[in-house]
């Protein structure tokens, strides 16, 4: 019998314990998809929210909400005094900092999605060439819901490989290591479209430059390896006469390794290798495939293109002080009691020096022997 009351004791403590739980309804909950910053003066920030809606009877599937605030969460509590929802981020997906913001540091809004367990480590990163209020805000006529078009559109162009990877995961990895620093891509609202113009070039949590879509390219070489991917690439090189042509080509399925390695850590000196296989997809010029040698002519020319074009993004990258290729990450694991620190390294990477051996090869020109 005593046994029996003990049950039913903890049946009614069980009972009203779930009772009492903070349920989320999802028709009473306004779930933030996208969010954009922007500095305002003040020490003020200004968060714009796109909000996915669940309710049937809305007229449309998302609505956007701006407020101020002198923190981030701060802006998305004042926001949430302008709807009848609570404001939840648990389904953030990506998140724009404008660039007067990317100029002071992103860190303490990075850091503050990171600590926040309802978002996922995945979420992309990105900054925004002008306001992402007006980017999130404006009504496109063929985007339904900016936040998705946003998301696929990074996502499809981080899976082609045409951009880095930005997550909060990857930022932050790259954030706190000591030889590394991040890289983001670039939006732009142009008319009625949203264009990734480039990527920023950080160094530490500060856009100090910016690079084309196509120096992303030579980037993702040097930092990281290609498993696909294609880009257009146009140079010159001498035709069966020995005369200058100007030749373009569009070369995909790209797979490429690298081995990078430090010589002398006291200048320091690395020497620097990239492997790289591609299919020849289009060609403009006149080159005859079915000549053995015009393929070996074509394969050194865009070999010493290759080159030249990484080594403009290496310079380029080092008058901003900018390592977002990972040089000081094999410096960092090579010399023992390094004792390494950001500030450190980047002293160094300004005097930095290097080789570099590029091997290009054609696994196949599309043309039948």
């Amino acid at each position: 019998m005593k046994r029996l009351k003990v049950y039913i004791i903890i049946l009614w403590i069980f009972i009203l314990l779930t009772g009492c739980a903070d349920r989320k309804i999802l028709e009473d909950i306004g779930l933030i998809t996208t969010v954009g910053y922007d500095f305002v003066g003040n020490n003020k920030i200004r968060s714009t929210m796109v909000v996915l809606q669940i309710d049937p009877e809305a007229v449309r599937n998302i609505d956007v909400v701006s407020s101020e605030g002198l923190t981030s969460k701060g802006g998305r509590l004042n926001a949430n005094l302008k709807t009848s929802k609570e404001l939840q981020s648990g389904q953030l997906r990506v998140a724009l900092y404008n660039e007067e913001i990317a100029k002071r540091g992103i860190k303490p809004y990075v850091d503050t999605l990171a600590r926040d367990p309802s978002i996922s480590d995945l979420t992309y990163l990105a900054i925004v060439e002008g306001s992402t209020k007006d980017l999130l805000e404006h009504e496109y006529r063929n985007i339904p819901d900016v936040g998705q078009q946003l998301f696929n559109q990074i996502e499809q162009l981080t899976d082609k490989e045409q951009i880095s990877n930005s997550t909060l995961q990857e930022v932050q990895q790259s954030y706190y290591s000591d030889g590394i620093d991040p890289i983001l891509p670039i939006l732009k609202r142009d008319g009625e479209l949203i264009r990734v113009t480039g990527n920023a070039v950080m160094r530490n949590d500060k856009i100090v430059g910016k690079l084309s879509p196509d120096d992303s390219f030579y980037v993702k070489l040097i930092r990281d390896q290609y498993h696909a991917g294609s880009i257009e690439l146009p140079f010159e090189m001498k035709d069966e006469n020995g005369k200058e042509q100007k030749v373009t080509t569009v070369i995909d399925m790209i797979v490429s390794s690298r081995d990078l390695s430090l010589k002398d850590k006291n200048i320091p000196q690395f020497a620097l290798q990239l492997n790289i296989k591609a299919r020849l997809l289009e060609i403009q010029g006149d080159v005859d495939l079915t000549i053995p040698r015009n393929v070996k002519q074509l394969e050194k020319a865009l070999n010493n293109k290759i080159k030249n074009e990484a080594k403009k993004v290496i310079t380029y990258s080092q008058e901003r002080n900018s390592d977002i290729f990972g040089f000081g990450e094999v410096y960092r694991s090579t010399v023992r009691h390094s004792d390494l620190s950001k500030g450190k390294w980047h002293e160094k990477y300004k005097n930095m020096t290097y080789t570099m051996k590029v091997d290009f090869r054609l696994v196949r020109t599309g043309i039948t022997e």
